[in-house]
């Protein structure tokens, strides 16, 4: 059974109370003033109804906090909270960067500006250090002050010029690159 959103869930609830409110009031013989007082009920639940027709969200939606403060000062972290966050050091970081700036995908033909390598590389290891617990997407994005999408397009993007440069320290897994331990630190 497909899920109900909030909106849906509360339309059916109403159609269903106009429902009863109608049926029992035409089961039953009552007085003007109780007969009324239902008229009355099934209007409000009908305006009420129109009322939330008229909106597409119950609730206004929360814009995403942006920290863009996040990717300035992931540099001047200390260097093992930098190993734990990314997963390298500052210098294996560069010299990986380094080493995948050049490839061609990031090279734009748009007028678009496109985030730095570094940010894009820093977005897929915290991405990748999550060990594919689910919910890797949704925390990067929040930690980066990006879009969902945006994370995993920076993930594809520079998944590609890492199995390149690195195929000699990866090795696949049903469709998964798997980093092999190195003493070289290039994963």
């Amino acid at each position: 059974m497909p899920k109900l959103s909030d909106r849906q869930s509360i339309l059916q609830q109403i159609d269903k109370m106009i429902f009863e409110l109608a049926v029992y009031k035409e089961l039953e013989t009552w007085g003007s003033l109780k007969e009324k007082k239902m008229e009355e009920e099934i209007e409000q639940l009908i305006d009420l109804k129109a009322s939330i027709l008229s909106c597409r969200k119950l609730v206004a939606a929360v814009p995403r906090l942006k920290s863009f403060e996040f990717r300035e000062i992931i540099f001047n972290l200390s260097e093992s909270d930098l190993k734990q966050q990314l997963r390298k050091n500052k210098t294996s970081f560069e010299q990986m960067e380094n080493r995948i700036k050049q490839h061609s995908i990031f090279k734009s033909k748009s007028y678009n500006k496109r985030k730095p390598t570094w940010v894009q590389l820093a977005v897929t290891l915290e991405r990748l250090g999550m060990e594919g617990i689910g919910v890797s997407v949704g925390r990067t994005a929040r930690s980066f002050g990006l879009g969902t999408g945006t994370v995993i397009l920076y993930s594809n993007r520079v998944l590609m010029p890492i199995e390149e440069n690195y195929s000699d320290y990866l090795y696949v897994i049903s469709d998964y690159i798997v980093p092999l331990k190195t003493e070289y630190d290039c994963y």
